[in-house]
C-alpha cells in the first residue's frame, strides 16, 4: 500500500537489511540524481573565459576552426559558445573540442595552451578566420559568451 502511493507521487523508497547498505543505495541514487542534473543543464551553464589565438597554430580557418589557442582567463570547456569581442560580439561558433598534447581533453584553464575546435552550429553562415575576425596586432581575444538563467 506505501510503495503504490510512492509510486503515484514519484517518492523513492529505499529498502535493505542492513543499514550499510541503506546508506550505500541513498549515495549512489544522490549521485545518479547529481550526473542527471549536470548534464541537463550542461548547455545552459556556461563557463565565461578568455582566450588569445596562437598566430603559428591556424591549422583549418573555416568550419571547423581549428587553433592553437592560450586561456588567459577563465575555464574553457567543450560546449562553450565563442565570440569575438573586438569585432562587435561576433559569433563564431561552439568549442566541440580541446586537445592537450594530441590528448583529447573536458577542459581548459588559465596559463594552458590546447588546440580547440571551433564548429558553426547551424543556422549562420560559417565564420572563417581571416575573413571575419584575425590576428591583427598578433592577438586575437576570444571570449566565451556570458549567459544568465532567468528564473
Amino acid at each position: 500500500d506505501a510503495q503504490e502511493m510512492a509510486d503515484r507521487e514519484n517518492v523513492k523508497i529505499f529498502q535493505a537489511d542492513i543499514i550499510y547498505h541503506l546508506f550505500d543505495r541513498f549515495t549512489e541514487y544522490q549521485e545518479d540524481l547529481i550526473k542527471q542534473k549536470k548534464e541537463q543543464f550542461r548547455s545552459v551553464a556556461v563557463f565565461p573565459c578568455k582566450l588569445k589565438i596562437m598566430p603559428e597554430h591556424i591549422y583549418m580557418s573555416r568550419d571547423p576552426i581549428v587553433v592553437g589557442v592560450q586561456v588567459t582567463g577563465g575555464v574553457l570547456r567543450t560546449g562553450t559558445p565563442i565570440c569575438v569581442p573586438s569585432k562587435e560580439f561576433i559569433y563564431i561558433g561552439v568549442c566541440t573540442g580541446i586537445q592537450h598534447n594530441n590528448k583529447d581533453v573536458d577542459s581548459a584553464k588559465k596559463g594552458d595552451e590546447v588546440c580547440v575546435k571551433i564548429e558553426n552550429p547551424g543556422g549562420d553562415a560559417p565564420k572563417m578566420f581571416g575573413r571575419h575576425f584575425d590576428d591583427q596586432r598578433g592577438s586575437v581575444r576570444v571570449e566565451s559568451l556570458l549567459m544568465l538563467a532567468s528564473k
